[in-house]
């Protein structure tokens, strides 16, 4: 994802404390501790390379792919060696501290960055928070949740998303997108890759 005009440096105050999450354990696979894997990384092999990752209960493991395919993963994760095992882990992140991934170029933002800002539209109204990032085939979209109404899907994109202020929380998008007969659904399945954790 890319920004033309950063406003700030993502790796300094709150954003710098948050870790990456790389991956979330979607359920497990036969009878030998394999797990199925919603990526969030654009290549698979980047569990493997990124070293120990930490679970949501705190546990930390090796990740090891087995086979990847579009947005998902079978892996292995040490001391994970039975069914029971793996499919307890279901739902859980696996994520590594940011000092461990690169810093990311200007204007380019980690998906963690980006949940829970504000949002504001281009006419300075408040029109909710974002709260998921999902590319469903034809690029980045941002689900704005306002408060009283259904989820907006925005692209990630320079026009629709003109700025993005991590040290202030917020982000600017333009107004259209939450003008009353434009909000939208979300892409139908026929769009491209759904986001599908099953």
């Amino acid at each position: 994802m890319s920004r033309p005009t950063p406003s700030d440096d993502p790796t300094r105050g709150d954003c710098a404390a948050r870790p990456i999450v790389l991956a979330r354990i979607v359920r497990a696979h036969g009878v030998r501790g394999a797990v199925r894997c919603r990526l969030y990384v654009e290549e698979a092999d980047a569990l493997s390379r990124a070293g120990p990752v930490r679970l949501s209960d705190g546990r930390v493991t090796r990740v090891r792919v087995l086979a990847a395919d579009g947005e998902h993963a079978l892996c292995e994760l040490d001391g994970v060696d039975d069914r029971t095992a793996a499919a307890a882990l279901a739902g859980s992140e696996l994520s590594v501290p940011r000092s461990r991934l690169p810093v990311p170029e200007s204007g380019s933002y980690y998906h963690a960055d980006l949940k829970g800002l504000r949002v504001r539209d281009t006419a300075d109204q408040p029109q909710g928070t974002v709260v998921a990032v999902h590319n469903f085939g034809a690029g980045d979209l941002l689900e704005v949740k306002p408060a009283n109404r259904p989820s907006v899907f925005v692209p990630f994109t320079s026009e629709a998303v003109p700025a993005v202020d991590l040290a202030g929380g917020f982000l600017r998008a333009d107004a259209r997108w939450f003008a009353t007969e434009t909000v939208n659904d979300p892409p139908p399945a026929t769009a491209g890759r759904q986001h599908d954790d099953t």
